[in-house]
């Protein structure tokens, strides 16, 4: 081959591979970005179900998109949803509003009351102070609190309340051998109403409840309780009404369980759940317990390490977490349409609190970022503590609002969560010092 021939051959390689570069170039550029999938998950047929131990699907049915590493930090989650289309969680901007130190000492617990002060209805947080015992209010407009109760009480751990809070029960160290006791008190003020007159501090009317009372949970009206009963290695489950000296004396048993540990709620007036106590490494069970009629008992979820769970005001949907190798998975499963889908915040369900007026609203505390370790037991115990953001999730439209408030504490780790009567004040407990700390949402 003469050298004109080789220079040609040569040209001709290099055109050709100048040519190739370019439509690969060009083609690559025509492809769009394929979406991650996004699955499909349903509760199983009445058929299926006969042959699994929950009645509702367990969570190692569903796969998420999202990928959990150590440290895991707070994601939008894409939805699994049945119409099998990919949906992002939203984020439609904030909602602003007004928060405040309400308790600045460590508290056993708060509710919501209702008082007329000056001829205006207001809304006042009433609560127990751990250290002392002591009962005091606050509203929102308000730097000092009205001491409601001079009793002294030691080792608070938390309280429950009646609707009107003039009754409360309080669990307790014993300060002997530490043991959990618990307390049923009136608060006794001079008149028939929780009504302080004003310049007058009231007395706490207490009865000790048997040592072998173990949880207590109060009616979603605030007018009964149920109580764990703990005889040798099993529990019985007794209702009674939360008023009077002393409740048990018209308590009635309704439910009994080899199984000695559980957590329990009232959610829903007719629907008491409950839970096996949760831990990192035990596999959990949620029942419901239909009262009164006929207290039937049904199984909602199981087999799912690490249950922790809380049930909507109807007793439809239910927030549930899962222990994972990286920290924790959060699923929100609606028991009447028998869907399960990840939620839209990662965060535990004791961080949240369910709307009274919206079955598809929740509000809730959204670690910002979750480092891997033994939940739920790790932040039970306070090994694990979490920063938060506060949300407010809208499930219907799968979109979730900060709120966004000015001398919020940096290190607010969320818990207790509730909502007063008209949800235009929302208080929650710091864990980190027991402080309480309310937002004006309204």
């Amino acid at each position: 081959m003469n050298n004109q021939n080789y220079r040609t051959l040569i040209i001709v390689i290099s055109l050709v591979i100048i040519l190739v570069v370019v439509l690969t170039v060009f083609l690559l550029s025509r492809q769009e970005t394929v979406p991650e999938p996004t699955v499909t998950q349903s509760a199983p047929s009445s058929t299926e179900t006969k042959s699994n131990t929950s009645s509702f699907p367990t969570s190692e049915n569903v796969t998420s998109t999202e990928k959990e590493t150590a440290p895991t930090t707070q994601n939008i989650i894409p939805e699994i949803n049945p119409t099998e289309q990919e949906v992002a969680v939203t984020e439609e901007g904030t909602i602003v509003g007004e928060i405040k130190n309400t308790a600045d000492i460590a508290t056993g617990g708060m509710t919501f009351i209702e008082k007329d002060r000056n001829g205006t209805k207001t809304t006042f947080v009433r609560y127990i102070e751990k250290g002392t015992g002591h009962i005091k209010e606050i509203a929102f407009d308000e730097n000092i609190p009205t001491k409601v109760s001079n009793y002294t009480i030691l080792g608070i751990v938390n309280s429950l309340w009646s609707k009107d809070g003039s009754s409360v029960v309080i669990r307790r160290l014993d300060g002997v051998d530490n043991n959990i006791q618990t307390v049923y008190g009136i608060i006794e003020t001079g008149s028939s109403t929780s009504t302080m007159p004003e310049g007058e501090v009231g007395t706490l009317n207490g009865t000790i409840l048997p040592s072998n009372t173990i949880d207590v949970a109060v009616s979603p009206q605030g007018d009964r309780l149920f109580y764990l009963i703990k005889n040798g290695d099993s529990v019985t489950g007794a209702v009674s009404d939360f008023k009077g000296t002393d409740p048990f004396n018209k308590k009635i048993n309704i439910w009994n369980s080899p199984i000695s540990e559980w957590q329990i709620t009232w959610p829903k007036q007719d629907q008491i759940m409950l839970l096996t106590k949760p831990a990192y490494n035990v596999s959990g069970i949620l029942y419901s317990l239909l009262v009164p009629k006929d207290n039937k008992q049904e199984k909602l979820l199981g087999d799912i390490t690490g249950l922790t769970a809380i049930v909507s005001n109807s007793g439809k949907k239910i927030i549930y977490s899962e222990t994972t190798g990286s920290g924790f998975m959060t699923y929100i499963l609606d028991k009447q349409n028998n869907e399960l889908k990840v939620f839209p915040a990662k965060t535990l369900p004791e961080k949240c609190v369910w709307s009274k007026t919206n079955e598809n609203v929740v509000y809730c505390g959204v670690p910002k970022n979750i480092i891997g370790s033994k939940y739920p037991d790790s932040w039970y115990k306070g090994i694990i503590s979490f920063n938060d953001d506060i949300y407010r999730i809208d499930l219907d439209v799968n979109s979730k609002r900060k709120i966004v408030v000015t001398g919020q504490p940096d290190g607010l780790d969320a818990t207790g969560l509730i909502l007063s009567t008209n949800e235009d004040y929302l208080s929650l407990i710091n864990k980190k010092d027991g402080k309480i700390w309310t937002i004006k949402l309204k």
